[in-house]
């Protein structure tokens, strides 16, 4: 008998309910998908002929590699040119798992999976220190290691003509016949998306398109970067693995001559048919991919044109036709983007400008002998030499809020990587002092902790541009949060965030929990960027110029809510602001930074924001250059005059 839920508490019961609509609703959907698909296969393998299933049946199965290609290229942002390489090297596991060891075919086929994870997982050491070109290389020389040492192998055992596959028996009855692979692939297909579909809800998808938006701020939301593409590349080379099974199984034969560089290029070519980051459009582009040629061949290639000039240069041809199909999607998807502006310019009723200063809850938390941040003569500098801090000291009491201010360049986004760490691509570290976080009686030295590892220690950094993941929802964006909370929570013994708690202090967000963050204002986004580092529940908050490029209507209703979180932040919140008023009104302590030094701090007060004015403004210099004595003489007078 099913649980009603109904002795369980009000909110509990109708957390039930709720996550028992979205369950019916997705099992709903996927019968929906899978029904669809059965009758789509059974429609195939009845009205087309056995050529046509041939055909169609290669079609799948490269189809079932692009979806792998098009997750790692579009939703992890990691180029790969090794899909051939990984489709060689399923074939050859194939040969020897099948063949040498008569392994069944279901079980042939889960033996070469898992050990293509285990070469994704190989194949994934570069990516943790290469990205871009350099990584498009790496996974170029695995691709010619693959083919090379094929090639070795073949020659010396005298198998120039490649491997011969004997046909697969599934459950005694031996798949020769187009109608029962193409059964048995359209099957496998399904279940390859299916699969990453479901992939790309959980919290490794949404890490992956946190990672291809934005590495530096995924790894300070607390991403484990490595590990998560490592990951990806394990998932997508088992799929590419599979594909390469199926594949010899199709062909009967396997040789590192079929397996070529064009055809990795092929691969890239169908997920930019099918548009990069859509599983459903890679199959839809490896079935145009590979009924072109057949088209051609029919067409051009026929005995009667044998020896036409067509018929020499077909596969140049083929070439030449995915080069301008696939620069005409590229062209068409430039055109189609749509335009994200930096400025909250959304025509939304301005609210009500507050008709106060929020009030400045009192410090709360460990005392500060027990909890607390510092910077003791701290200097930091980037790759090239620069200088971006010079002998800081900072200390940031437990539950208060400290405001650094300065002129743009004076130092204020360097001080906050100082305690947060510095991204690697930065090339910036800290060349000398002490960074200290005390809590709970332990004081942890930061410098030599990683990014990732100062997260784990409750550090979190809100930077002051891409601080949202663009093709994430609002709710995909809380959930990823909650989730590195509740597991945060459990370490700490702090209370687990809830969703309806976070839309209770950020109320802009109600209403866009499905809409993805790149469509927000500005001043929504920032929200959400601080709705998702409160829900990680951070004992150390680092907000790095929360108003820039915002609107006066989005400033105004941004101020209470950075007000109501100082209670949410044990460790103290460092607050990185070039409007000293809003910076004043905000933090119990003020800081003014120029040229990497600290000018002046204290409490704020009328006589320190005239003064940090007076700095901005330059009034300084004037009134100093006014007060120095002219030279006399006719030659002065001149000047003067």
């Amino acid at each position: 008998m099913r649980s009603s839920g109904s002795g369980l508490p009000a909110p509990v019961r109708r957390s039930y309910d709720v996550l028992g609509r979205a369950r019916r609703l997705v099992s709903a959907r996927l019968a929906l998908r899978a029904g669809v698909a059965a009758a789509l296969t059974a429609v195939g393998a009845v009205a087309l002929g056995d050529y046509q299933q041939q055909v169609v049946v290669t079609a799948l199965i490269y189809g079932i590699a692009a979806i792998s290609l098009t997750v790692l290229m579009g939703w992890v942002g990691r180029p790969s040119l090794m899909t051939a390489g990984s489709l060689l090297a399923g074939g050859y596991c194939t040969v020897f798992v099948a063949g040498r060891m008569a392994v069944p075919f279901p079980a042939t086929l889960v033996v070469v999976t898992l050990v293509g994870a285990v070469f994704g997982l190989a194949a994934s050491l570069p990516a943790r220190r290469l990205s871009g070109l350099y990584l498009l290389l790496s996974t170029l020389a695995v691709f010619y290691l693959v083919v090379d040492l094929g090639n070795i192998v073949q020659s010396r055992q005298a198998v120039l003509g490649g491997y011969f596959v004997d046909p697969p028996q599934l459950f005694g009855y031996a798949l020769t016949d187009g109608s029962a692979w193409f059964l048995v692939v359209a099957l496998l297909t399904f279940g390859v998306y299916e699969y990453f579909t479901y992939i790309r809800r959980t919290r490794h998808g949404r890490a992956w398109i946190a990672i291809r938006d934005h590495e530096a701020a995924a790894s300070v939301t607390g991403v484990r970067v490595g590990s998560s593409v490592a990951l990806a590349f394990a998932l997508t080379t088992a799929v590419q693995f599979l594909a390469g099974a199926l594949l010899a199984y199709h062909l009967s034969t396997v040789s590192y001559t079929a397996y070529t560089l064009q055809m990795s290029f092929n691969f890239i070519v169908m997920i930019v048919l099918g548009g990069l980051g859509r599983p459903l459009g890679a199959v839809a582009g490896a079935a145009v991919v590979t009924l072109v040629p057949t088209f051609m061949n029919s067409l051009f290639g026929g005995a009667a044109t044998t020896d036409s000039w067509m018929s020499r240069n077909l596969g140049s041809v083929e070439s030449i036709v995915f080069a301008l199909i696939g620069t005409a999607v590229l062209l068409r998807a430039r055109r189609t983007r749509p335009r994200r502006t930096r400025k909250d310019t959304a025509a939304a009723p301005s609210p009500q400008a507050p008709t106060g200063t929020p009030a400045k809850a009192s410090p709360t938390g460990t005392p500060e002998e027990v909890s607390r941040t510092e910077l003791v003569g701290v200097s930091a500098s980037y790759a090239a030499g620069e200088t971006a801090l010079d002998d800081v000291t900072l200390t940031v009491a437990a539950g208060a809020t400290t405001a650094v201010v300065g002129r743009n360049g004076a130092g204020k986004s360097s001080l906050l990587h100082a305690l947060a760490g510095y991204p690697e691509q930065s090339g910036g570290r800290v060349v000398s002092g002490q960074v200290r976080l005390r809590h709970d009686g332990e004081e942890t030295d930061l410098r030599p902790l990683s990014i990732s590892e100062r997260s784990d220690l409750g550090v979190a950094l809100i930077p002051a541009e891409d601080k949202v993941f663009a093709e994430l929802t609002v709710r995909e964006h809380l959930r990823e949060a909650i989730a590195a909370g509740t597991a945060r929570a459990r370490r700490t013994g702090a209370e687990a965030p809830a969703m309806a708690t976070l839309l209770e202090s950020f109320p802009a967000l109600g209403d866009k929990l499905d809409r993805r963050a790149g469509l927000l204002s500005g001043g929504e986004r920032q929200q959400l960027a601080l709705a998702a580092a409160v829900a990680r529940l951070p004992h150390l908050l680092l907000i790095d110029e929360p108003t820039l490029g915002l609107s006066p209507a989005a400033i105004a209703m941004l101020e209470p809510v950075l007000g109501r979180i100082r209670s949410q932040v044990p460790g103290g919140i460092v607050l990185a602001e070039q409007n000293p008023s809003l910076a004043m009104r905000l933090a119990d302590t003020l800081v003014l930074l120029e040229n990497g030094r600290p000018v002046r701090s204290g409490e704020p007060s009328d006589e320190l924001l005239e003064f940090i004015e007076n700095r901005f403004l330059g009034l300084d210099e004037l009134v100093a250059a006014a007060t120095v004595p002219q030279p006399d003489g006719p030659r002065a007078q001149g000047v003067t005059q």
